[in-house]
């Protein structure tokens, strides 16, 4: 798994952290990092996560009610990638600068908030500059919050992206080559308080990726790599002690690479995992994040052996003072 560096630059015009989320998940998107097949990619994102929760925390919702507010941000990202191609030899680094510009209408009222934003995104990599590409997001969000209940649905649609491709999804196209993609994404969650100590949850998730088919170096037809992705998870809540909540979840998701060739049927899957863990303070400036389970991954193509694992995730943060935080993830 490649080596990814990734630095947040804590600059924020207004109170509104929405520009560096939505430029460092530009970075993957721009790196093509951020596709199903890629392995390290929810690892990566439980970290991240997990800083950007622990950094920010809820913001204090002031806004008035009834009323439409027009909110606008400025975000950027660093990454330092060191195969930034995915190819097993002579691998190529560069440094990619992503910056966005999130702007964003809401309307809350007294149980509901309704909101629409978008974003540019630009992403500048400092060697190798035929990557560099701007692109737009699109998203759409409604909340419900009501006594013991809490329920969300979002959509977000990022049309014309141009991604580097490489031999992570069995291209071997050559590194001046870019594709474009579409990508869309559609999800739900719903949470409710059985009891002051339990809760339960649910989410469910459809997402939409469009690599279109190209031609190699040697003019050779190769895999697309398009894929049609339903996950849902429900979990299970337990406010073990005031400071500590503990969780188990049980997620399944299905892959199906719906522009197939020979090569991308093969990966056509179904996955389930299984994670017990806990989250909570250790000290007033010191949080933790932990999971761990097995999960489980059978293919369509019957040739392909199924694989099994044990999944360890887990997050230390701290501040170090009140504007400057360290994440450590494993």
């Amino acid at each position: 798994m490649p080596l990814m560096l990734f630095l947040l630059v804590l600059i924020i015009f207004q109170v509104f952290f929405q520009g560096i989320s939505e430029a460092s998940d530009f970075v993957d998107r721009a790196t093509g990092i951020d596709q199903t097949f890629n392995l390290g990619n929810s690892e990566r994102h439980y970290a991240e996560g997990f800083h950007r929760k622990e950094t920010y925390g809820i913001l204090p919702d002031k806004r008035p009610e009834n009323q439409w507010l027009f909110s606008k941000s400025i975000g950027a990202a660093v990454t330092y990638d060191d195969n930034l191609f995915q190819t097993r030899t002579d691998p190529k680094d560069d440094l990619i600068y992503a910056y966005s510009v999130p702007l964003s209408l809401s309307r809350k009222t007294e149980n509901t908030n309704l909101a629409f934003a978008y974003s540019a995104l630009y992403a500048n990599y400092t060697e190798n500059h035929k990557q560099n590409t701007l692109s737009h997001r699109t998203s759409q969000g409604w909340t419900y919050k009501k006594n013991r209940l809490d329920f969300s649905i979002s959509n977000s649609f990022t049309p014309g992206t141009k991604v580097a491709t490489g031999d992570r999804s069995e291209l071997n196209v050559n590194e001046d080559g870019l594709v474009t993609t579409i990508q869309d994404s559609l999800g739900t969650n719903i949470k409710y308080k059985v009891s002051p100590k339990t809760s339960v949850g649910f989410s469910l998730g459809y997402s939409y990726f469009f690599l279109p088919i190209k031609k190699n170096s040697d003019n050779a037809t190769i895999s697309s790599s398009s894929t049609k992705t339903i996950s849902m998870a429900p979990t299970l809540y337990y406010a073990w002690t005031p400071k500590t909540t503990l969780h188990a979840t049980y997620g399944f998701s299905t892959v199906d690479y719906f522009k197939r060739t020979n090569t991308s049927d093969n990966f056509s899957s179904q996955s389930t995992e299984f994670t017990v863990g806990g989250n909570g303070r250790l000290t007033s400036k010191m949080t933790f994040d932990l999971d761990t389970g097995f999960s489980t991954t059978t293919y369509r193509n019957k040739d392909i052996t199924p694989s099994r694992g044990f999944v360890l995730k887990g997050a230390i943060h701290r501040k170090l003072t009140p504007k400057i935080p360290i994440t450590a993830s494993y």
